[in-house]
């Protein structure tokens, strides 16, 4: 074992040889403990350190210590350092070596900024690394939606990093550099969605009983299977983006076990081109329901409203008819357009 300095006398007295505990490494610093010399004479110790370059060991204690205990401040971050402890005589006489212990020390990095938000659009970011030129760093992040640029580093560099756009509540992510931790909060995206409400057109009920009679200006619309059908037109204007929800909202004045199914009809009477008014509207002339209805709904009570869905069918600004029937025995009315309240209206949701 070499050491880095001259006229030291060696002893080979077995109870001389030290046993050094174990070492607490810090990202400037390594501190490590020793047992006592059981010889009364002896008046310190000595630390000596190898860090691994080719030079061998070298002593970092300027002159003995007297504790069992050293603090070695000379490090430097990422490096792995062996480190060996003598006790020594008030006559100068140094004892022979205790056990080797190795010591790494680790890589700690500084970065700027620490956090950043952004929009809710794709966006990137970079983060300024500072560390030690032989540390090197590695980059995580456990946020799906965080993509890294680069995932590893050494000594001083960037992370880039970018962001997806965000379709939802606002969220915050981190991005792991080495030991330090970098936020990310993203916005929500700003809602751009809007309600318009459209009253009927024309709205009339149909009945079988009395195939050419018109029921347009009663305030009454009624379902009932083979005997009453309702008709309503609406007319769309102003819509702007994207329909994300469509619903013909009808108001209950007489329940049943059915309140019916909503059907995409003609514009115009049966087998013609003129388009249909609730004045002009009876059993015979209105326009055919068949196909797939695009809701339904079950039993209807008094004094509540219910629902169609017809989001399918409302895809831009124009006329819209719709049919309703049902398969039961029992009647529903609802409030017409010519009632005082609660008139049938047409409810669009845009984003």
């Amino acid at each position: 074992m070499i050491k880095h300095f001259s006229n030291t006398i060696k002893a080979t007295v077995l109870g001389w040889v030290l046993l050094l505990l174990g070492t607490s490494t810090f990202a400037s610093s390594v501190s490590i403990g020793w047992t006592a010399s059981p010889d009364s004479t002896v008046s310190g110790y000595n630390v000596y350190r190898d860090d691994l370059s080719g030079g061998g060991y070298v002593r970092v204690t300027g002159a003995p210590v007297s504790a069992l205990s050293y603090t070695d401040s000379t490090v430097q971050q990422g490096k792995t350092y062996i480190y060996v402890v003598t006790s020594v005589r008030a006559d100068g006489v140094e004892s022979v070596d205790s056990n080797s212990i190795q010591a790494i020390v680790p890589c700690t990095c500084t970065i700027s900024p620490t956090h950043r938000s952004h929009g809710a659009g794709a966006e990137s970011g970079t983060v300024s690394v500072t560390s030690a030129g032989t540390c090197g760093w590695q980059v995580s992040t456990p946020a799906p939606w965080i993509v890294l640029g680069n995932k590893n580093g050494v000594g001083n560099g960037t992370v880039s990093y970018s962001v997806l756009a965000n379709t939802s509540s606002t969220r915050m992510g981190s991005i792991l550099i080495g030991d330090k931790s970098f936020s990310v909060t993203q916005a929500a995206p700003v809602s751009s969605s809007k309600t318009f409400t459209f009253m009927a057109l024309h709205d009339a009920r149909v009945g079988s009983a009395h195939p050419t009679a018109n029921y347009g200006n009663l305030n009454v619309l009624s379902v009932k299977r083979g005997t009453w059908n309702t008709y309503l037109k609406f007319s769309v204007s102003g819509l702007t983006g994207t329909v994300s929800k469509a619903r013909i909202r009808l108001y209950v004045t007489d329940s049943g076990d059915s309140a019916g199914s909503a059907y995409k009809v003609s514009d115009y009477y049966r087998n013609t081109t003129t388009a249909w008014t609730e004045n002009g509207l009876n059993w015979n002339n209105a326009p055919s329901m068949s196909g797939t209805a695009f809701a339904s709904v079950g039993k209807a009570n008094p004094g509540t409203w219910v629902e169609f869905s017809v989001t399918p069918v409302i895809t831009g600004n124009g006329v819209v008819s719709f049919g309703i029937t049902t398969g039961s025995s029992g009647r529903v009315d609802f409030s017409s357009s010519e009632a005082s309240q609660n008139k049938p209206v047409l409810i669009v949701d845009t984003l």
